[in-house]
């Protein structure tokens, strides 16, 4: 079975060559099996012709993806170094800057540790990070013999991943861009935006991507509490805009914050700690990026307090485990005066209208 995405998938290169033995010649790992990982890892194994191997530092992970596509389709490798060796393709897809450094040290010294293979590797980084790691990392690795980099960071949340109508941005070695962008699209996403060379460009407008989508959040956030606090209330806000930006004005609106589902909060913080560092680097303000983090901080400090509150004095846990980084509302209710994140007792968001008197 293949998969066709609703939308038709765009791919700016030409069909590669079949490599010597067939597809399966070509030996597919995945690192990092998170909310995004696990479904990009998935949609790879169930499409693929030969096992994908996996590898995550929590190894249950990786053992469930097994259990749910079978030992055919996945194989969990018990280590980075091991999983480097083995892979032609190795896609990588980590959780923040550190992650990349302290997993990429591991990558690199096994490539310039296999000394005795003829194979070529392919390297394919698909985490947001700021733009100089990419550069650094694409030094380190293209000056080790038949190694490539490609800077591939994505757009789309898991429930756009789980269809694969993930947007593929992408920077690197054209021929090494050309093979893995036939092996992405349609199994992993919809589209793929080629920025040339240079892989610095990719990460730099994944930042400004995600630089729209906060600022959007935050602008959201500001007038659905504006809604409220007015007497006019969010809901009837939301009739108007719904149009406009429908998933995460109803997120605010239901306080649907669950992480899990969505881009977690923490996630959400480095990011715009990066959008700020490139608009310092660059002379550029982005006041809206700044408030938006600083909301997004007062969101995860209610959140804690509340997860600590519910453990010392056997009140009501918040809502949510993992919070959405649209929770953001919170730090802007708050400013407000009203009450920042329900509990998981409260049954409506709605009583947060301020009534004329």
């Amino acid at each position: 079975m293949s998969l066709t995405p609703s939308v038709a998938p765009h791919n700016p290169f030409s069909r590669p060559g079949t490599p010597q033995g067939g597809h399966g010649a070509r030996q597919i790992g995945f690192i990092g099996l998170g909310s995004m990982g696990y479904i990009m890892a998935r949609n790879l194994a169930r499409h693929g012709s030969s096992p994908v191997l996996v590898y995550n530092r929590t190894t249950s992970k990786a053992q469930q993806l097994r259990d749910e596509l079978g030992s055919d389709k996945v194989i969990v490798v018990e280590s980075v170094e091991e999983i480097t060796k083995r892979s032609n393709i190795l896609i990588t897809n980590l959780a923040n800057d550190q992650v990349v450094e302290t997993v990429y040290a591991k990558i690199e010294a096994a490539l310039k540790a296999d000394t005795t293979s003829s194979k070529s590797t392919i390297v394919v980084e698909t985490s947001t990070i700021y733009p100089t790691l990419g550069g650094k990392l694409d030094e380190r690795l293209s000056a080790i013999p038949s190694v490539h980099f490609v800077g591939c960071p994505i757009f789309g949340a898991p429930p756009a991943a789980d269809k694969a109508h993930l947007i593929l941005v992408m920077a690197g070695e054209y021929l090494a861009k050309k093979e893995v962008s036939w092996l992405l699209v349609p199994v992993m996403g919809r589209k793929i935006v080629d920025l040339g060379g240079n892989v610095e460009k990719a990460y730099t407008l994944k930042l400004i991507g995600n630089s729209f989508i906060l600022s959007n959040l935050e602008v959201i956030a500001e007038s659905m509490t504006l809604a409220d606090k007015s007497g006019v209330g969010a809901d009837h806000l939301f009739t108007i805009i719904k149009e406009i930006i429908v998933n995460y004005s109803k997120k605010i609106l239901n306080d649907e914050f669950d992480g899990s589902k969505g881009f977690a909060i923490d996630g959400g913080l480095k990011d715009a700690g990066h959008m700020r560092r490139l608009a310092y680097d660059h002379n550029s303000p982005m006041p809206v990026v700044d408030a938006a983090y600083r909301n997004m901080l007062t969101a995860r400090a209610i959140h804690q307090a509340q997860k600590a509150a519910s453990l010392a004095q056997d009140t009501p846990p918040p809502k949510h485990e993992v919070l959405d980084w649209s929770a953001l509302v919170a730090g802007v209710r708050v400013s407000a005066g009203l009450p920042g994140l329900l509990d998981s007792s409260a049954e409506s968001s709605h009583g947060r209208v301020v009534q004329e008197e």
